[in-house]
């Protein structure tokens, strides 16, 4: 077959499948939502606000902690076709079409028409670049502008000349911005440059080939320094994640923070140089313990299961089954080996071997995770073209020593690439949480429903597992967000009461969250119960001390009650000090009037000195003496008395911290037990005074009522 005829038919194979998945891949809740906390959200963010105006592309309130050459990238297509998601799949479909045209290009060069027909073929049907194409991560253009780096390189080095050199020097210096991990390739390139080139003016060739890499690289390094304030590498999360994945007891498949990386981060200050020598420190007192756990990494990073970070490749073949249909890891891993072996002894060291190295070297101290793994996938296919030409000549030769030593090889290294997946299994708990949460957030009400059958799976796996890896909290918490969810979209609908329904059984999920406090006081406040809103503030600001919203709302309600102005200006003072503007002025004004109604000194004459109380505080102290002696027999007290009285051992939590903790915790948990069977908040306060001290031989029936009434089977 001609080479135009095989361009031919890899660019209808790869489109074809992509116009495939693209369809399949509408189904999927992601097709048309970004996560805002993930990194994508990042990505997506700083692009739009390129195409807004912004030319450093900053996402708005998010963090910068990436390169900002994808952003840039999404920017300009953003600006030029739209906003919409489906502009950046259809261009990043484009680059994988178009770095399978590479894989071929290169393949030719380094074997045969054949080979790199294969190659290519192999690289089109390796079902994760679509799936990554269709996402918002680096990744599809990564491997774009390191294929792209590779085809350069090699034709300048065959025929140097401004043009070539100026190209692959513009590429070279994209690739290496767009992760700081691949700054690693530059001597690599130089080196083959400086093998290659034997034209005179050589050294003069090469410095120009550095300075341009430079001036390509240098405007983000300026990047950098304008919006973090500071010189630095492009990718601000490196120091934090080589730690985590360089603790000992680190699990290597996952983000998960284990123990040792949280002890060390309370000592080890999160900087580049600190980080460096703590595990260089560690390498020297574990050398065995660290050659064990690099060995770990190796091997997960050549099985063949694909581990998932955010998105789920098994997960995701449930609305794209077309990613069942491709090509698995262990096929072009195991040949790819096998390949470049052969390929090494037949032809030495090449710039592909380099290239390989280099995509495997950059992320081993790192994670190794199936989007990091795809860095390596071009040069294995093209391995294993290479290595079925030759096993082809091999069989036309009937050199069966050969063929005979090679399937043994590639069946041996395809063995131990054999699938292992996690101790959950292909698909993870988080797998199902993140699509469930993809289906609550996309803005489509009619999608309620699916997003709460996939907590629901969540669930069911979680009690599935052994005892240590289920999580429970985690599904408690999904719950709680579910539940949330729908309490707020009521409430926006001034469907208040139905929002109240909703928060208490977000709330019967979990009880910690400070948030969901507050917006229940909030609600209950709108409807004029007071004492109600009050013991949900004051419980919103113990989950949450010193919170400003809790403070502001406590304020506005103790002004609403007949009793104790003087908790009202406590409040709100507690809140004035972290307001500013016009807010900061308005709330001064308004307790200036309130003090001077209520006869009080002026605030800053109020303040105490060491070891003297503050005036308000002072004057609070009298209403809470009848809790002196905390007692637990509260049976002649009335619904009305009983609320009170739980405010009131909330106010002494908050003026008195340090004392009576585990009493007052037991005595809120046995109130909410047996005088208001929510059970939820009964088993928070009761393990808040086992941890301080004080036991409850009642903890476990507790907990299992509570999951008795929290049925999941008769949920909507």
């Amino acid at each position: 077959m001609t080479q135009p005829r095989h361009l031919l038919l890899i660019t209808l194979c790869a489109t074809a499948v992509r116009v495939v998945y693209f369809f399949q891949f509408q189904d999927n809740p992601f097709f048309g939502h970004v996560p805002r906390s993930w990194d994508q959200g990042v990505y997506y963010e700083g692009g739009l606000s390129f195409a807004r105006g912004d030319l450093l592309a900053v996402a708005p309130v998010l963090d910068t902690h990436f390169s900002p050459v994808y952003q840039y990238f999404l920017g300009i297509l953003f600006l030029l076709f739209g906003s919409k998601l489906e502009v950046a799949w259809v261009a990043q479909f484009l680059l994988g079409i178009l770095s399978t045209l590479l894989v071929y290009s290169i393949a030719c060069k380094f074997s045969s028409r054949t080979a790199g027909l294969i190659s290519a073929l192999l690289f089109t049907f390796y079902a994760p670049n679509w799936l990554y194409e269709g996402s918002l991560y680096r990744a599809s253009l990564i491997v774009f502008l390191e294929l792209a780096a590779v085809r350069l390189l090699l034709a300048a080095g065959d025929r140097p000349s401004r043009f070539l050199l100026m190209s692959s020097a513009l590429v070279l210096g994209l690739f290496m911005q767009i992760r700081s991990n691949n700054l690693l390739i530059f001597p690599v390139a130089l080196y083959y440059l400086w093998l290659r080139i034997n034209a005179p003016g050589k050294y003069k060739w090469l410095a120009g080939y550095v300075l341009v890499v430079v001036m390509v690289c240098a405007p983000a390094l300026f990047w950098v320094k304008e919006v973090r304030g500071q010189w630095g590498l492009y990718d601000k999360s490196g120091p934090e994640n080589l730690l985590l994945s360089n603790t000992l007891d680190h699990s290597v498949r996952t983000y998960e923070h284990n123990e040792t990386y949280r002890e060390v981060l309370k000592s080890v200050p999160f900087e580049a140089g600190p980080i460096f020598e703590y595990i260089l420190k560690s390498f020297l007192d574990h050398p065995l313990e660290f050659l064990i756990l690099y060995l770990k990494k190796t091997y997960y990073y050549f099985n063949n299961f694909e581990i998932p970070v955010t998105l789920n490749f098994y997960l995701f073949q449930e609305f794209s089954p077309m990613l069942g249909w491709g090509i698995p890891f262990v096929i072009i891993g195991a040949m790819g080996i096998a390949g470049g072996l052969l390929m090494w002894k037949r032809k030495g060291w090449t710039l592909l071997h380099s290239f390989f190295l280099a995509a495997f070297l950059i992320f081993l101290p790192f994670l190794v995770l199936s989007r990091y793994r795809l860095y390596s996938i071009p040069f294995l296919c093209m391995f294993s073209g290479y290595f079925l030409v030759v096993a082809r000549e091999w069989l036309r030769e009937k050199n069966w020593k050969a063929i005979t030593s090679s399937l043994l090889c590639v069946l041996g290294l395809g063995l131990l690439f054999k699938t292992n997946p996690l101790p959950e299994g292909k698909i993870r708990i988080d797998d199902l949480a993140n699509m469930g949460a993809a289906y609550l957030n996309n803005d489509q009400t009619e999608d309620d429903s699916l997003s709460f059958r996939y907590y629901r799976r969540a669930s069911e796996l979680s009690q599935s597992l052994k005892s240590p890896l289920q999580q429970p909290q985690k599904i408690r918490r999904l719950f709680h967000d579910y539940h949330l969810f729908q309490a707020k979209k009521f409430i926006e609908s001034n469907e208040g009461k139905k929002g109240l329904n909703f928060l208490e059984r977000a709330l019967g999920y979990d009880y910690s969250v400070s948030r969901t406090h507050y917006i229940y006081a909030n609600e209950l406040l709108k409807m004029g119960i007071l004492e109600g809103a009050l013991r949900e503030a004051l419980e919103a600001l113990s989950l949450k001390a010193g919170s400003k919203d809790a403070h502001l709302l406590l304020g506005t309600i103790y002004s609403k009650l007949s009793y104790t102005p003087y908790w009202m200006v406590f409040h709100w003072e507690q809140a004035l000090g972290q307001l500013k503007g016009s807010s900061h002025k308005t709330l001064s004004k308004t307790l200036i009037q309130v003090r001077s109604q209520l006869g009080l000194s002026e605030p800053e004459k109020s303040i105490a000195k060491s070891g003297e109380k503050n005036q308000i505080i002072a004057l609070l102290s009298p209403s809470l003496l009848p809790l002196a002696n905390i007692t637990y027999d509260v049976d002649n007290r009335s619904p009305q008395e009983i609320l009170r009285y739980t405010s009131m051992l909330y106010q002494r939590l908050l003026l008195f911290p340090d004392t009576r903790k585990a009493d007052i915790h037991h005595q809120l948990g046995m109130l909410f037990w047996k005088k208001e069977n929510r059970y939820s908040a009964a088993v928070h306060h009761l393990e808040k005074a086992r941890e301080l001290g004080r036991q409850s031989p009642n903890l476990a029936e507790l907990k299992k009522l509570l999951v008795g009434r929290l049925s999941f089977d008769d949920l909507k």
